[in-house]
């Protein structure tokens, strides 16, 4: 086995894949217009282990939503829905606000029509290629790649 690649995943570095059907279904279970951005769940658009941060995130991990399985994902959906939870605290559920097409990890601005285009910062754009595709590693790869460069100039 390649000594780089020994070095990421004994340090456990190796960037995690996305789960990239979940967009998919996210649209489908709640019957969106649009595909979901990853930035819906993960800070800043960046996906991999860690990452699922943003309060709407935080809130499908409350009810059970583990990587990689759709029927997790479906089931914390149905509960957010049925709990009514409002991750942002501006008065709409989470899953009301992603059939409005707005973003439930952002208050919409008071008095402001609950339309489609409600709230004072617009959706995050969706995906070009899916989830998996920017996913970066974190320091925990830096970290590895600077010791196993290390340990392999030492044994030349």
């Amino acid at each position: 086995m390649n000594r780089y690649l020994l070095g990421w995943m004994l340090l456990g570095a190796l960037p995690a894949a996305a789960s990239s059907s979940f967009p998919t279904a996210v649209k489908e279970h709640v019957q969106l217009s649009q595909m979901p951005a990853c930035a819906l769940c993960h800070t800043g658009g960046v996906t991999g282990m860690g990452t699922v941060n943003t309060a709407f995130g935080k809130a499908l991990r409350n009810e059970g939503l583990t990587a990689g399985d759709d029927d997790a994902l479906r089931t914390a959906l149905d509960a957010l829905a049925a709990k009514g939870t409002d991750s942002d605290a501006d008065g709409s559920g989470d899953v009301d606000e992603l059939k409005a097409g707005r973003n439930p990890n952002l208050a919409d601005a008071p008095g402001v029509d609950a339309g489609p285009d409600a709230g004072t910062t617009p959706q995050p754009p969706s995906p070009k290629y899916g989830c998996g595709a920017n996913a970066v590693p974190g320091l925990g790869g830096l970290v590895a790649l600077m010791v196993v460069a290390g340990w392999s100039r030492r044994r030349r």
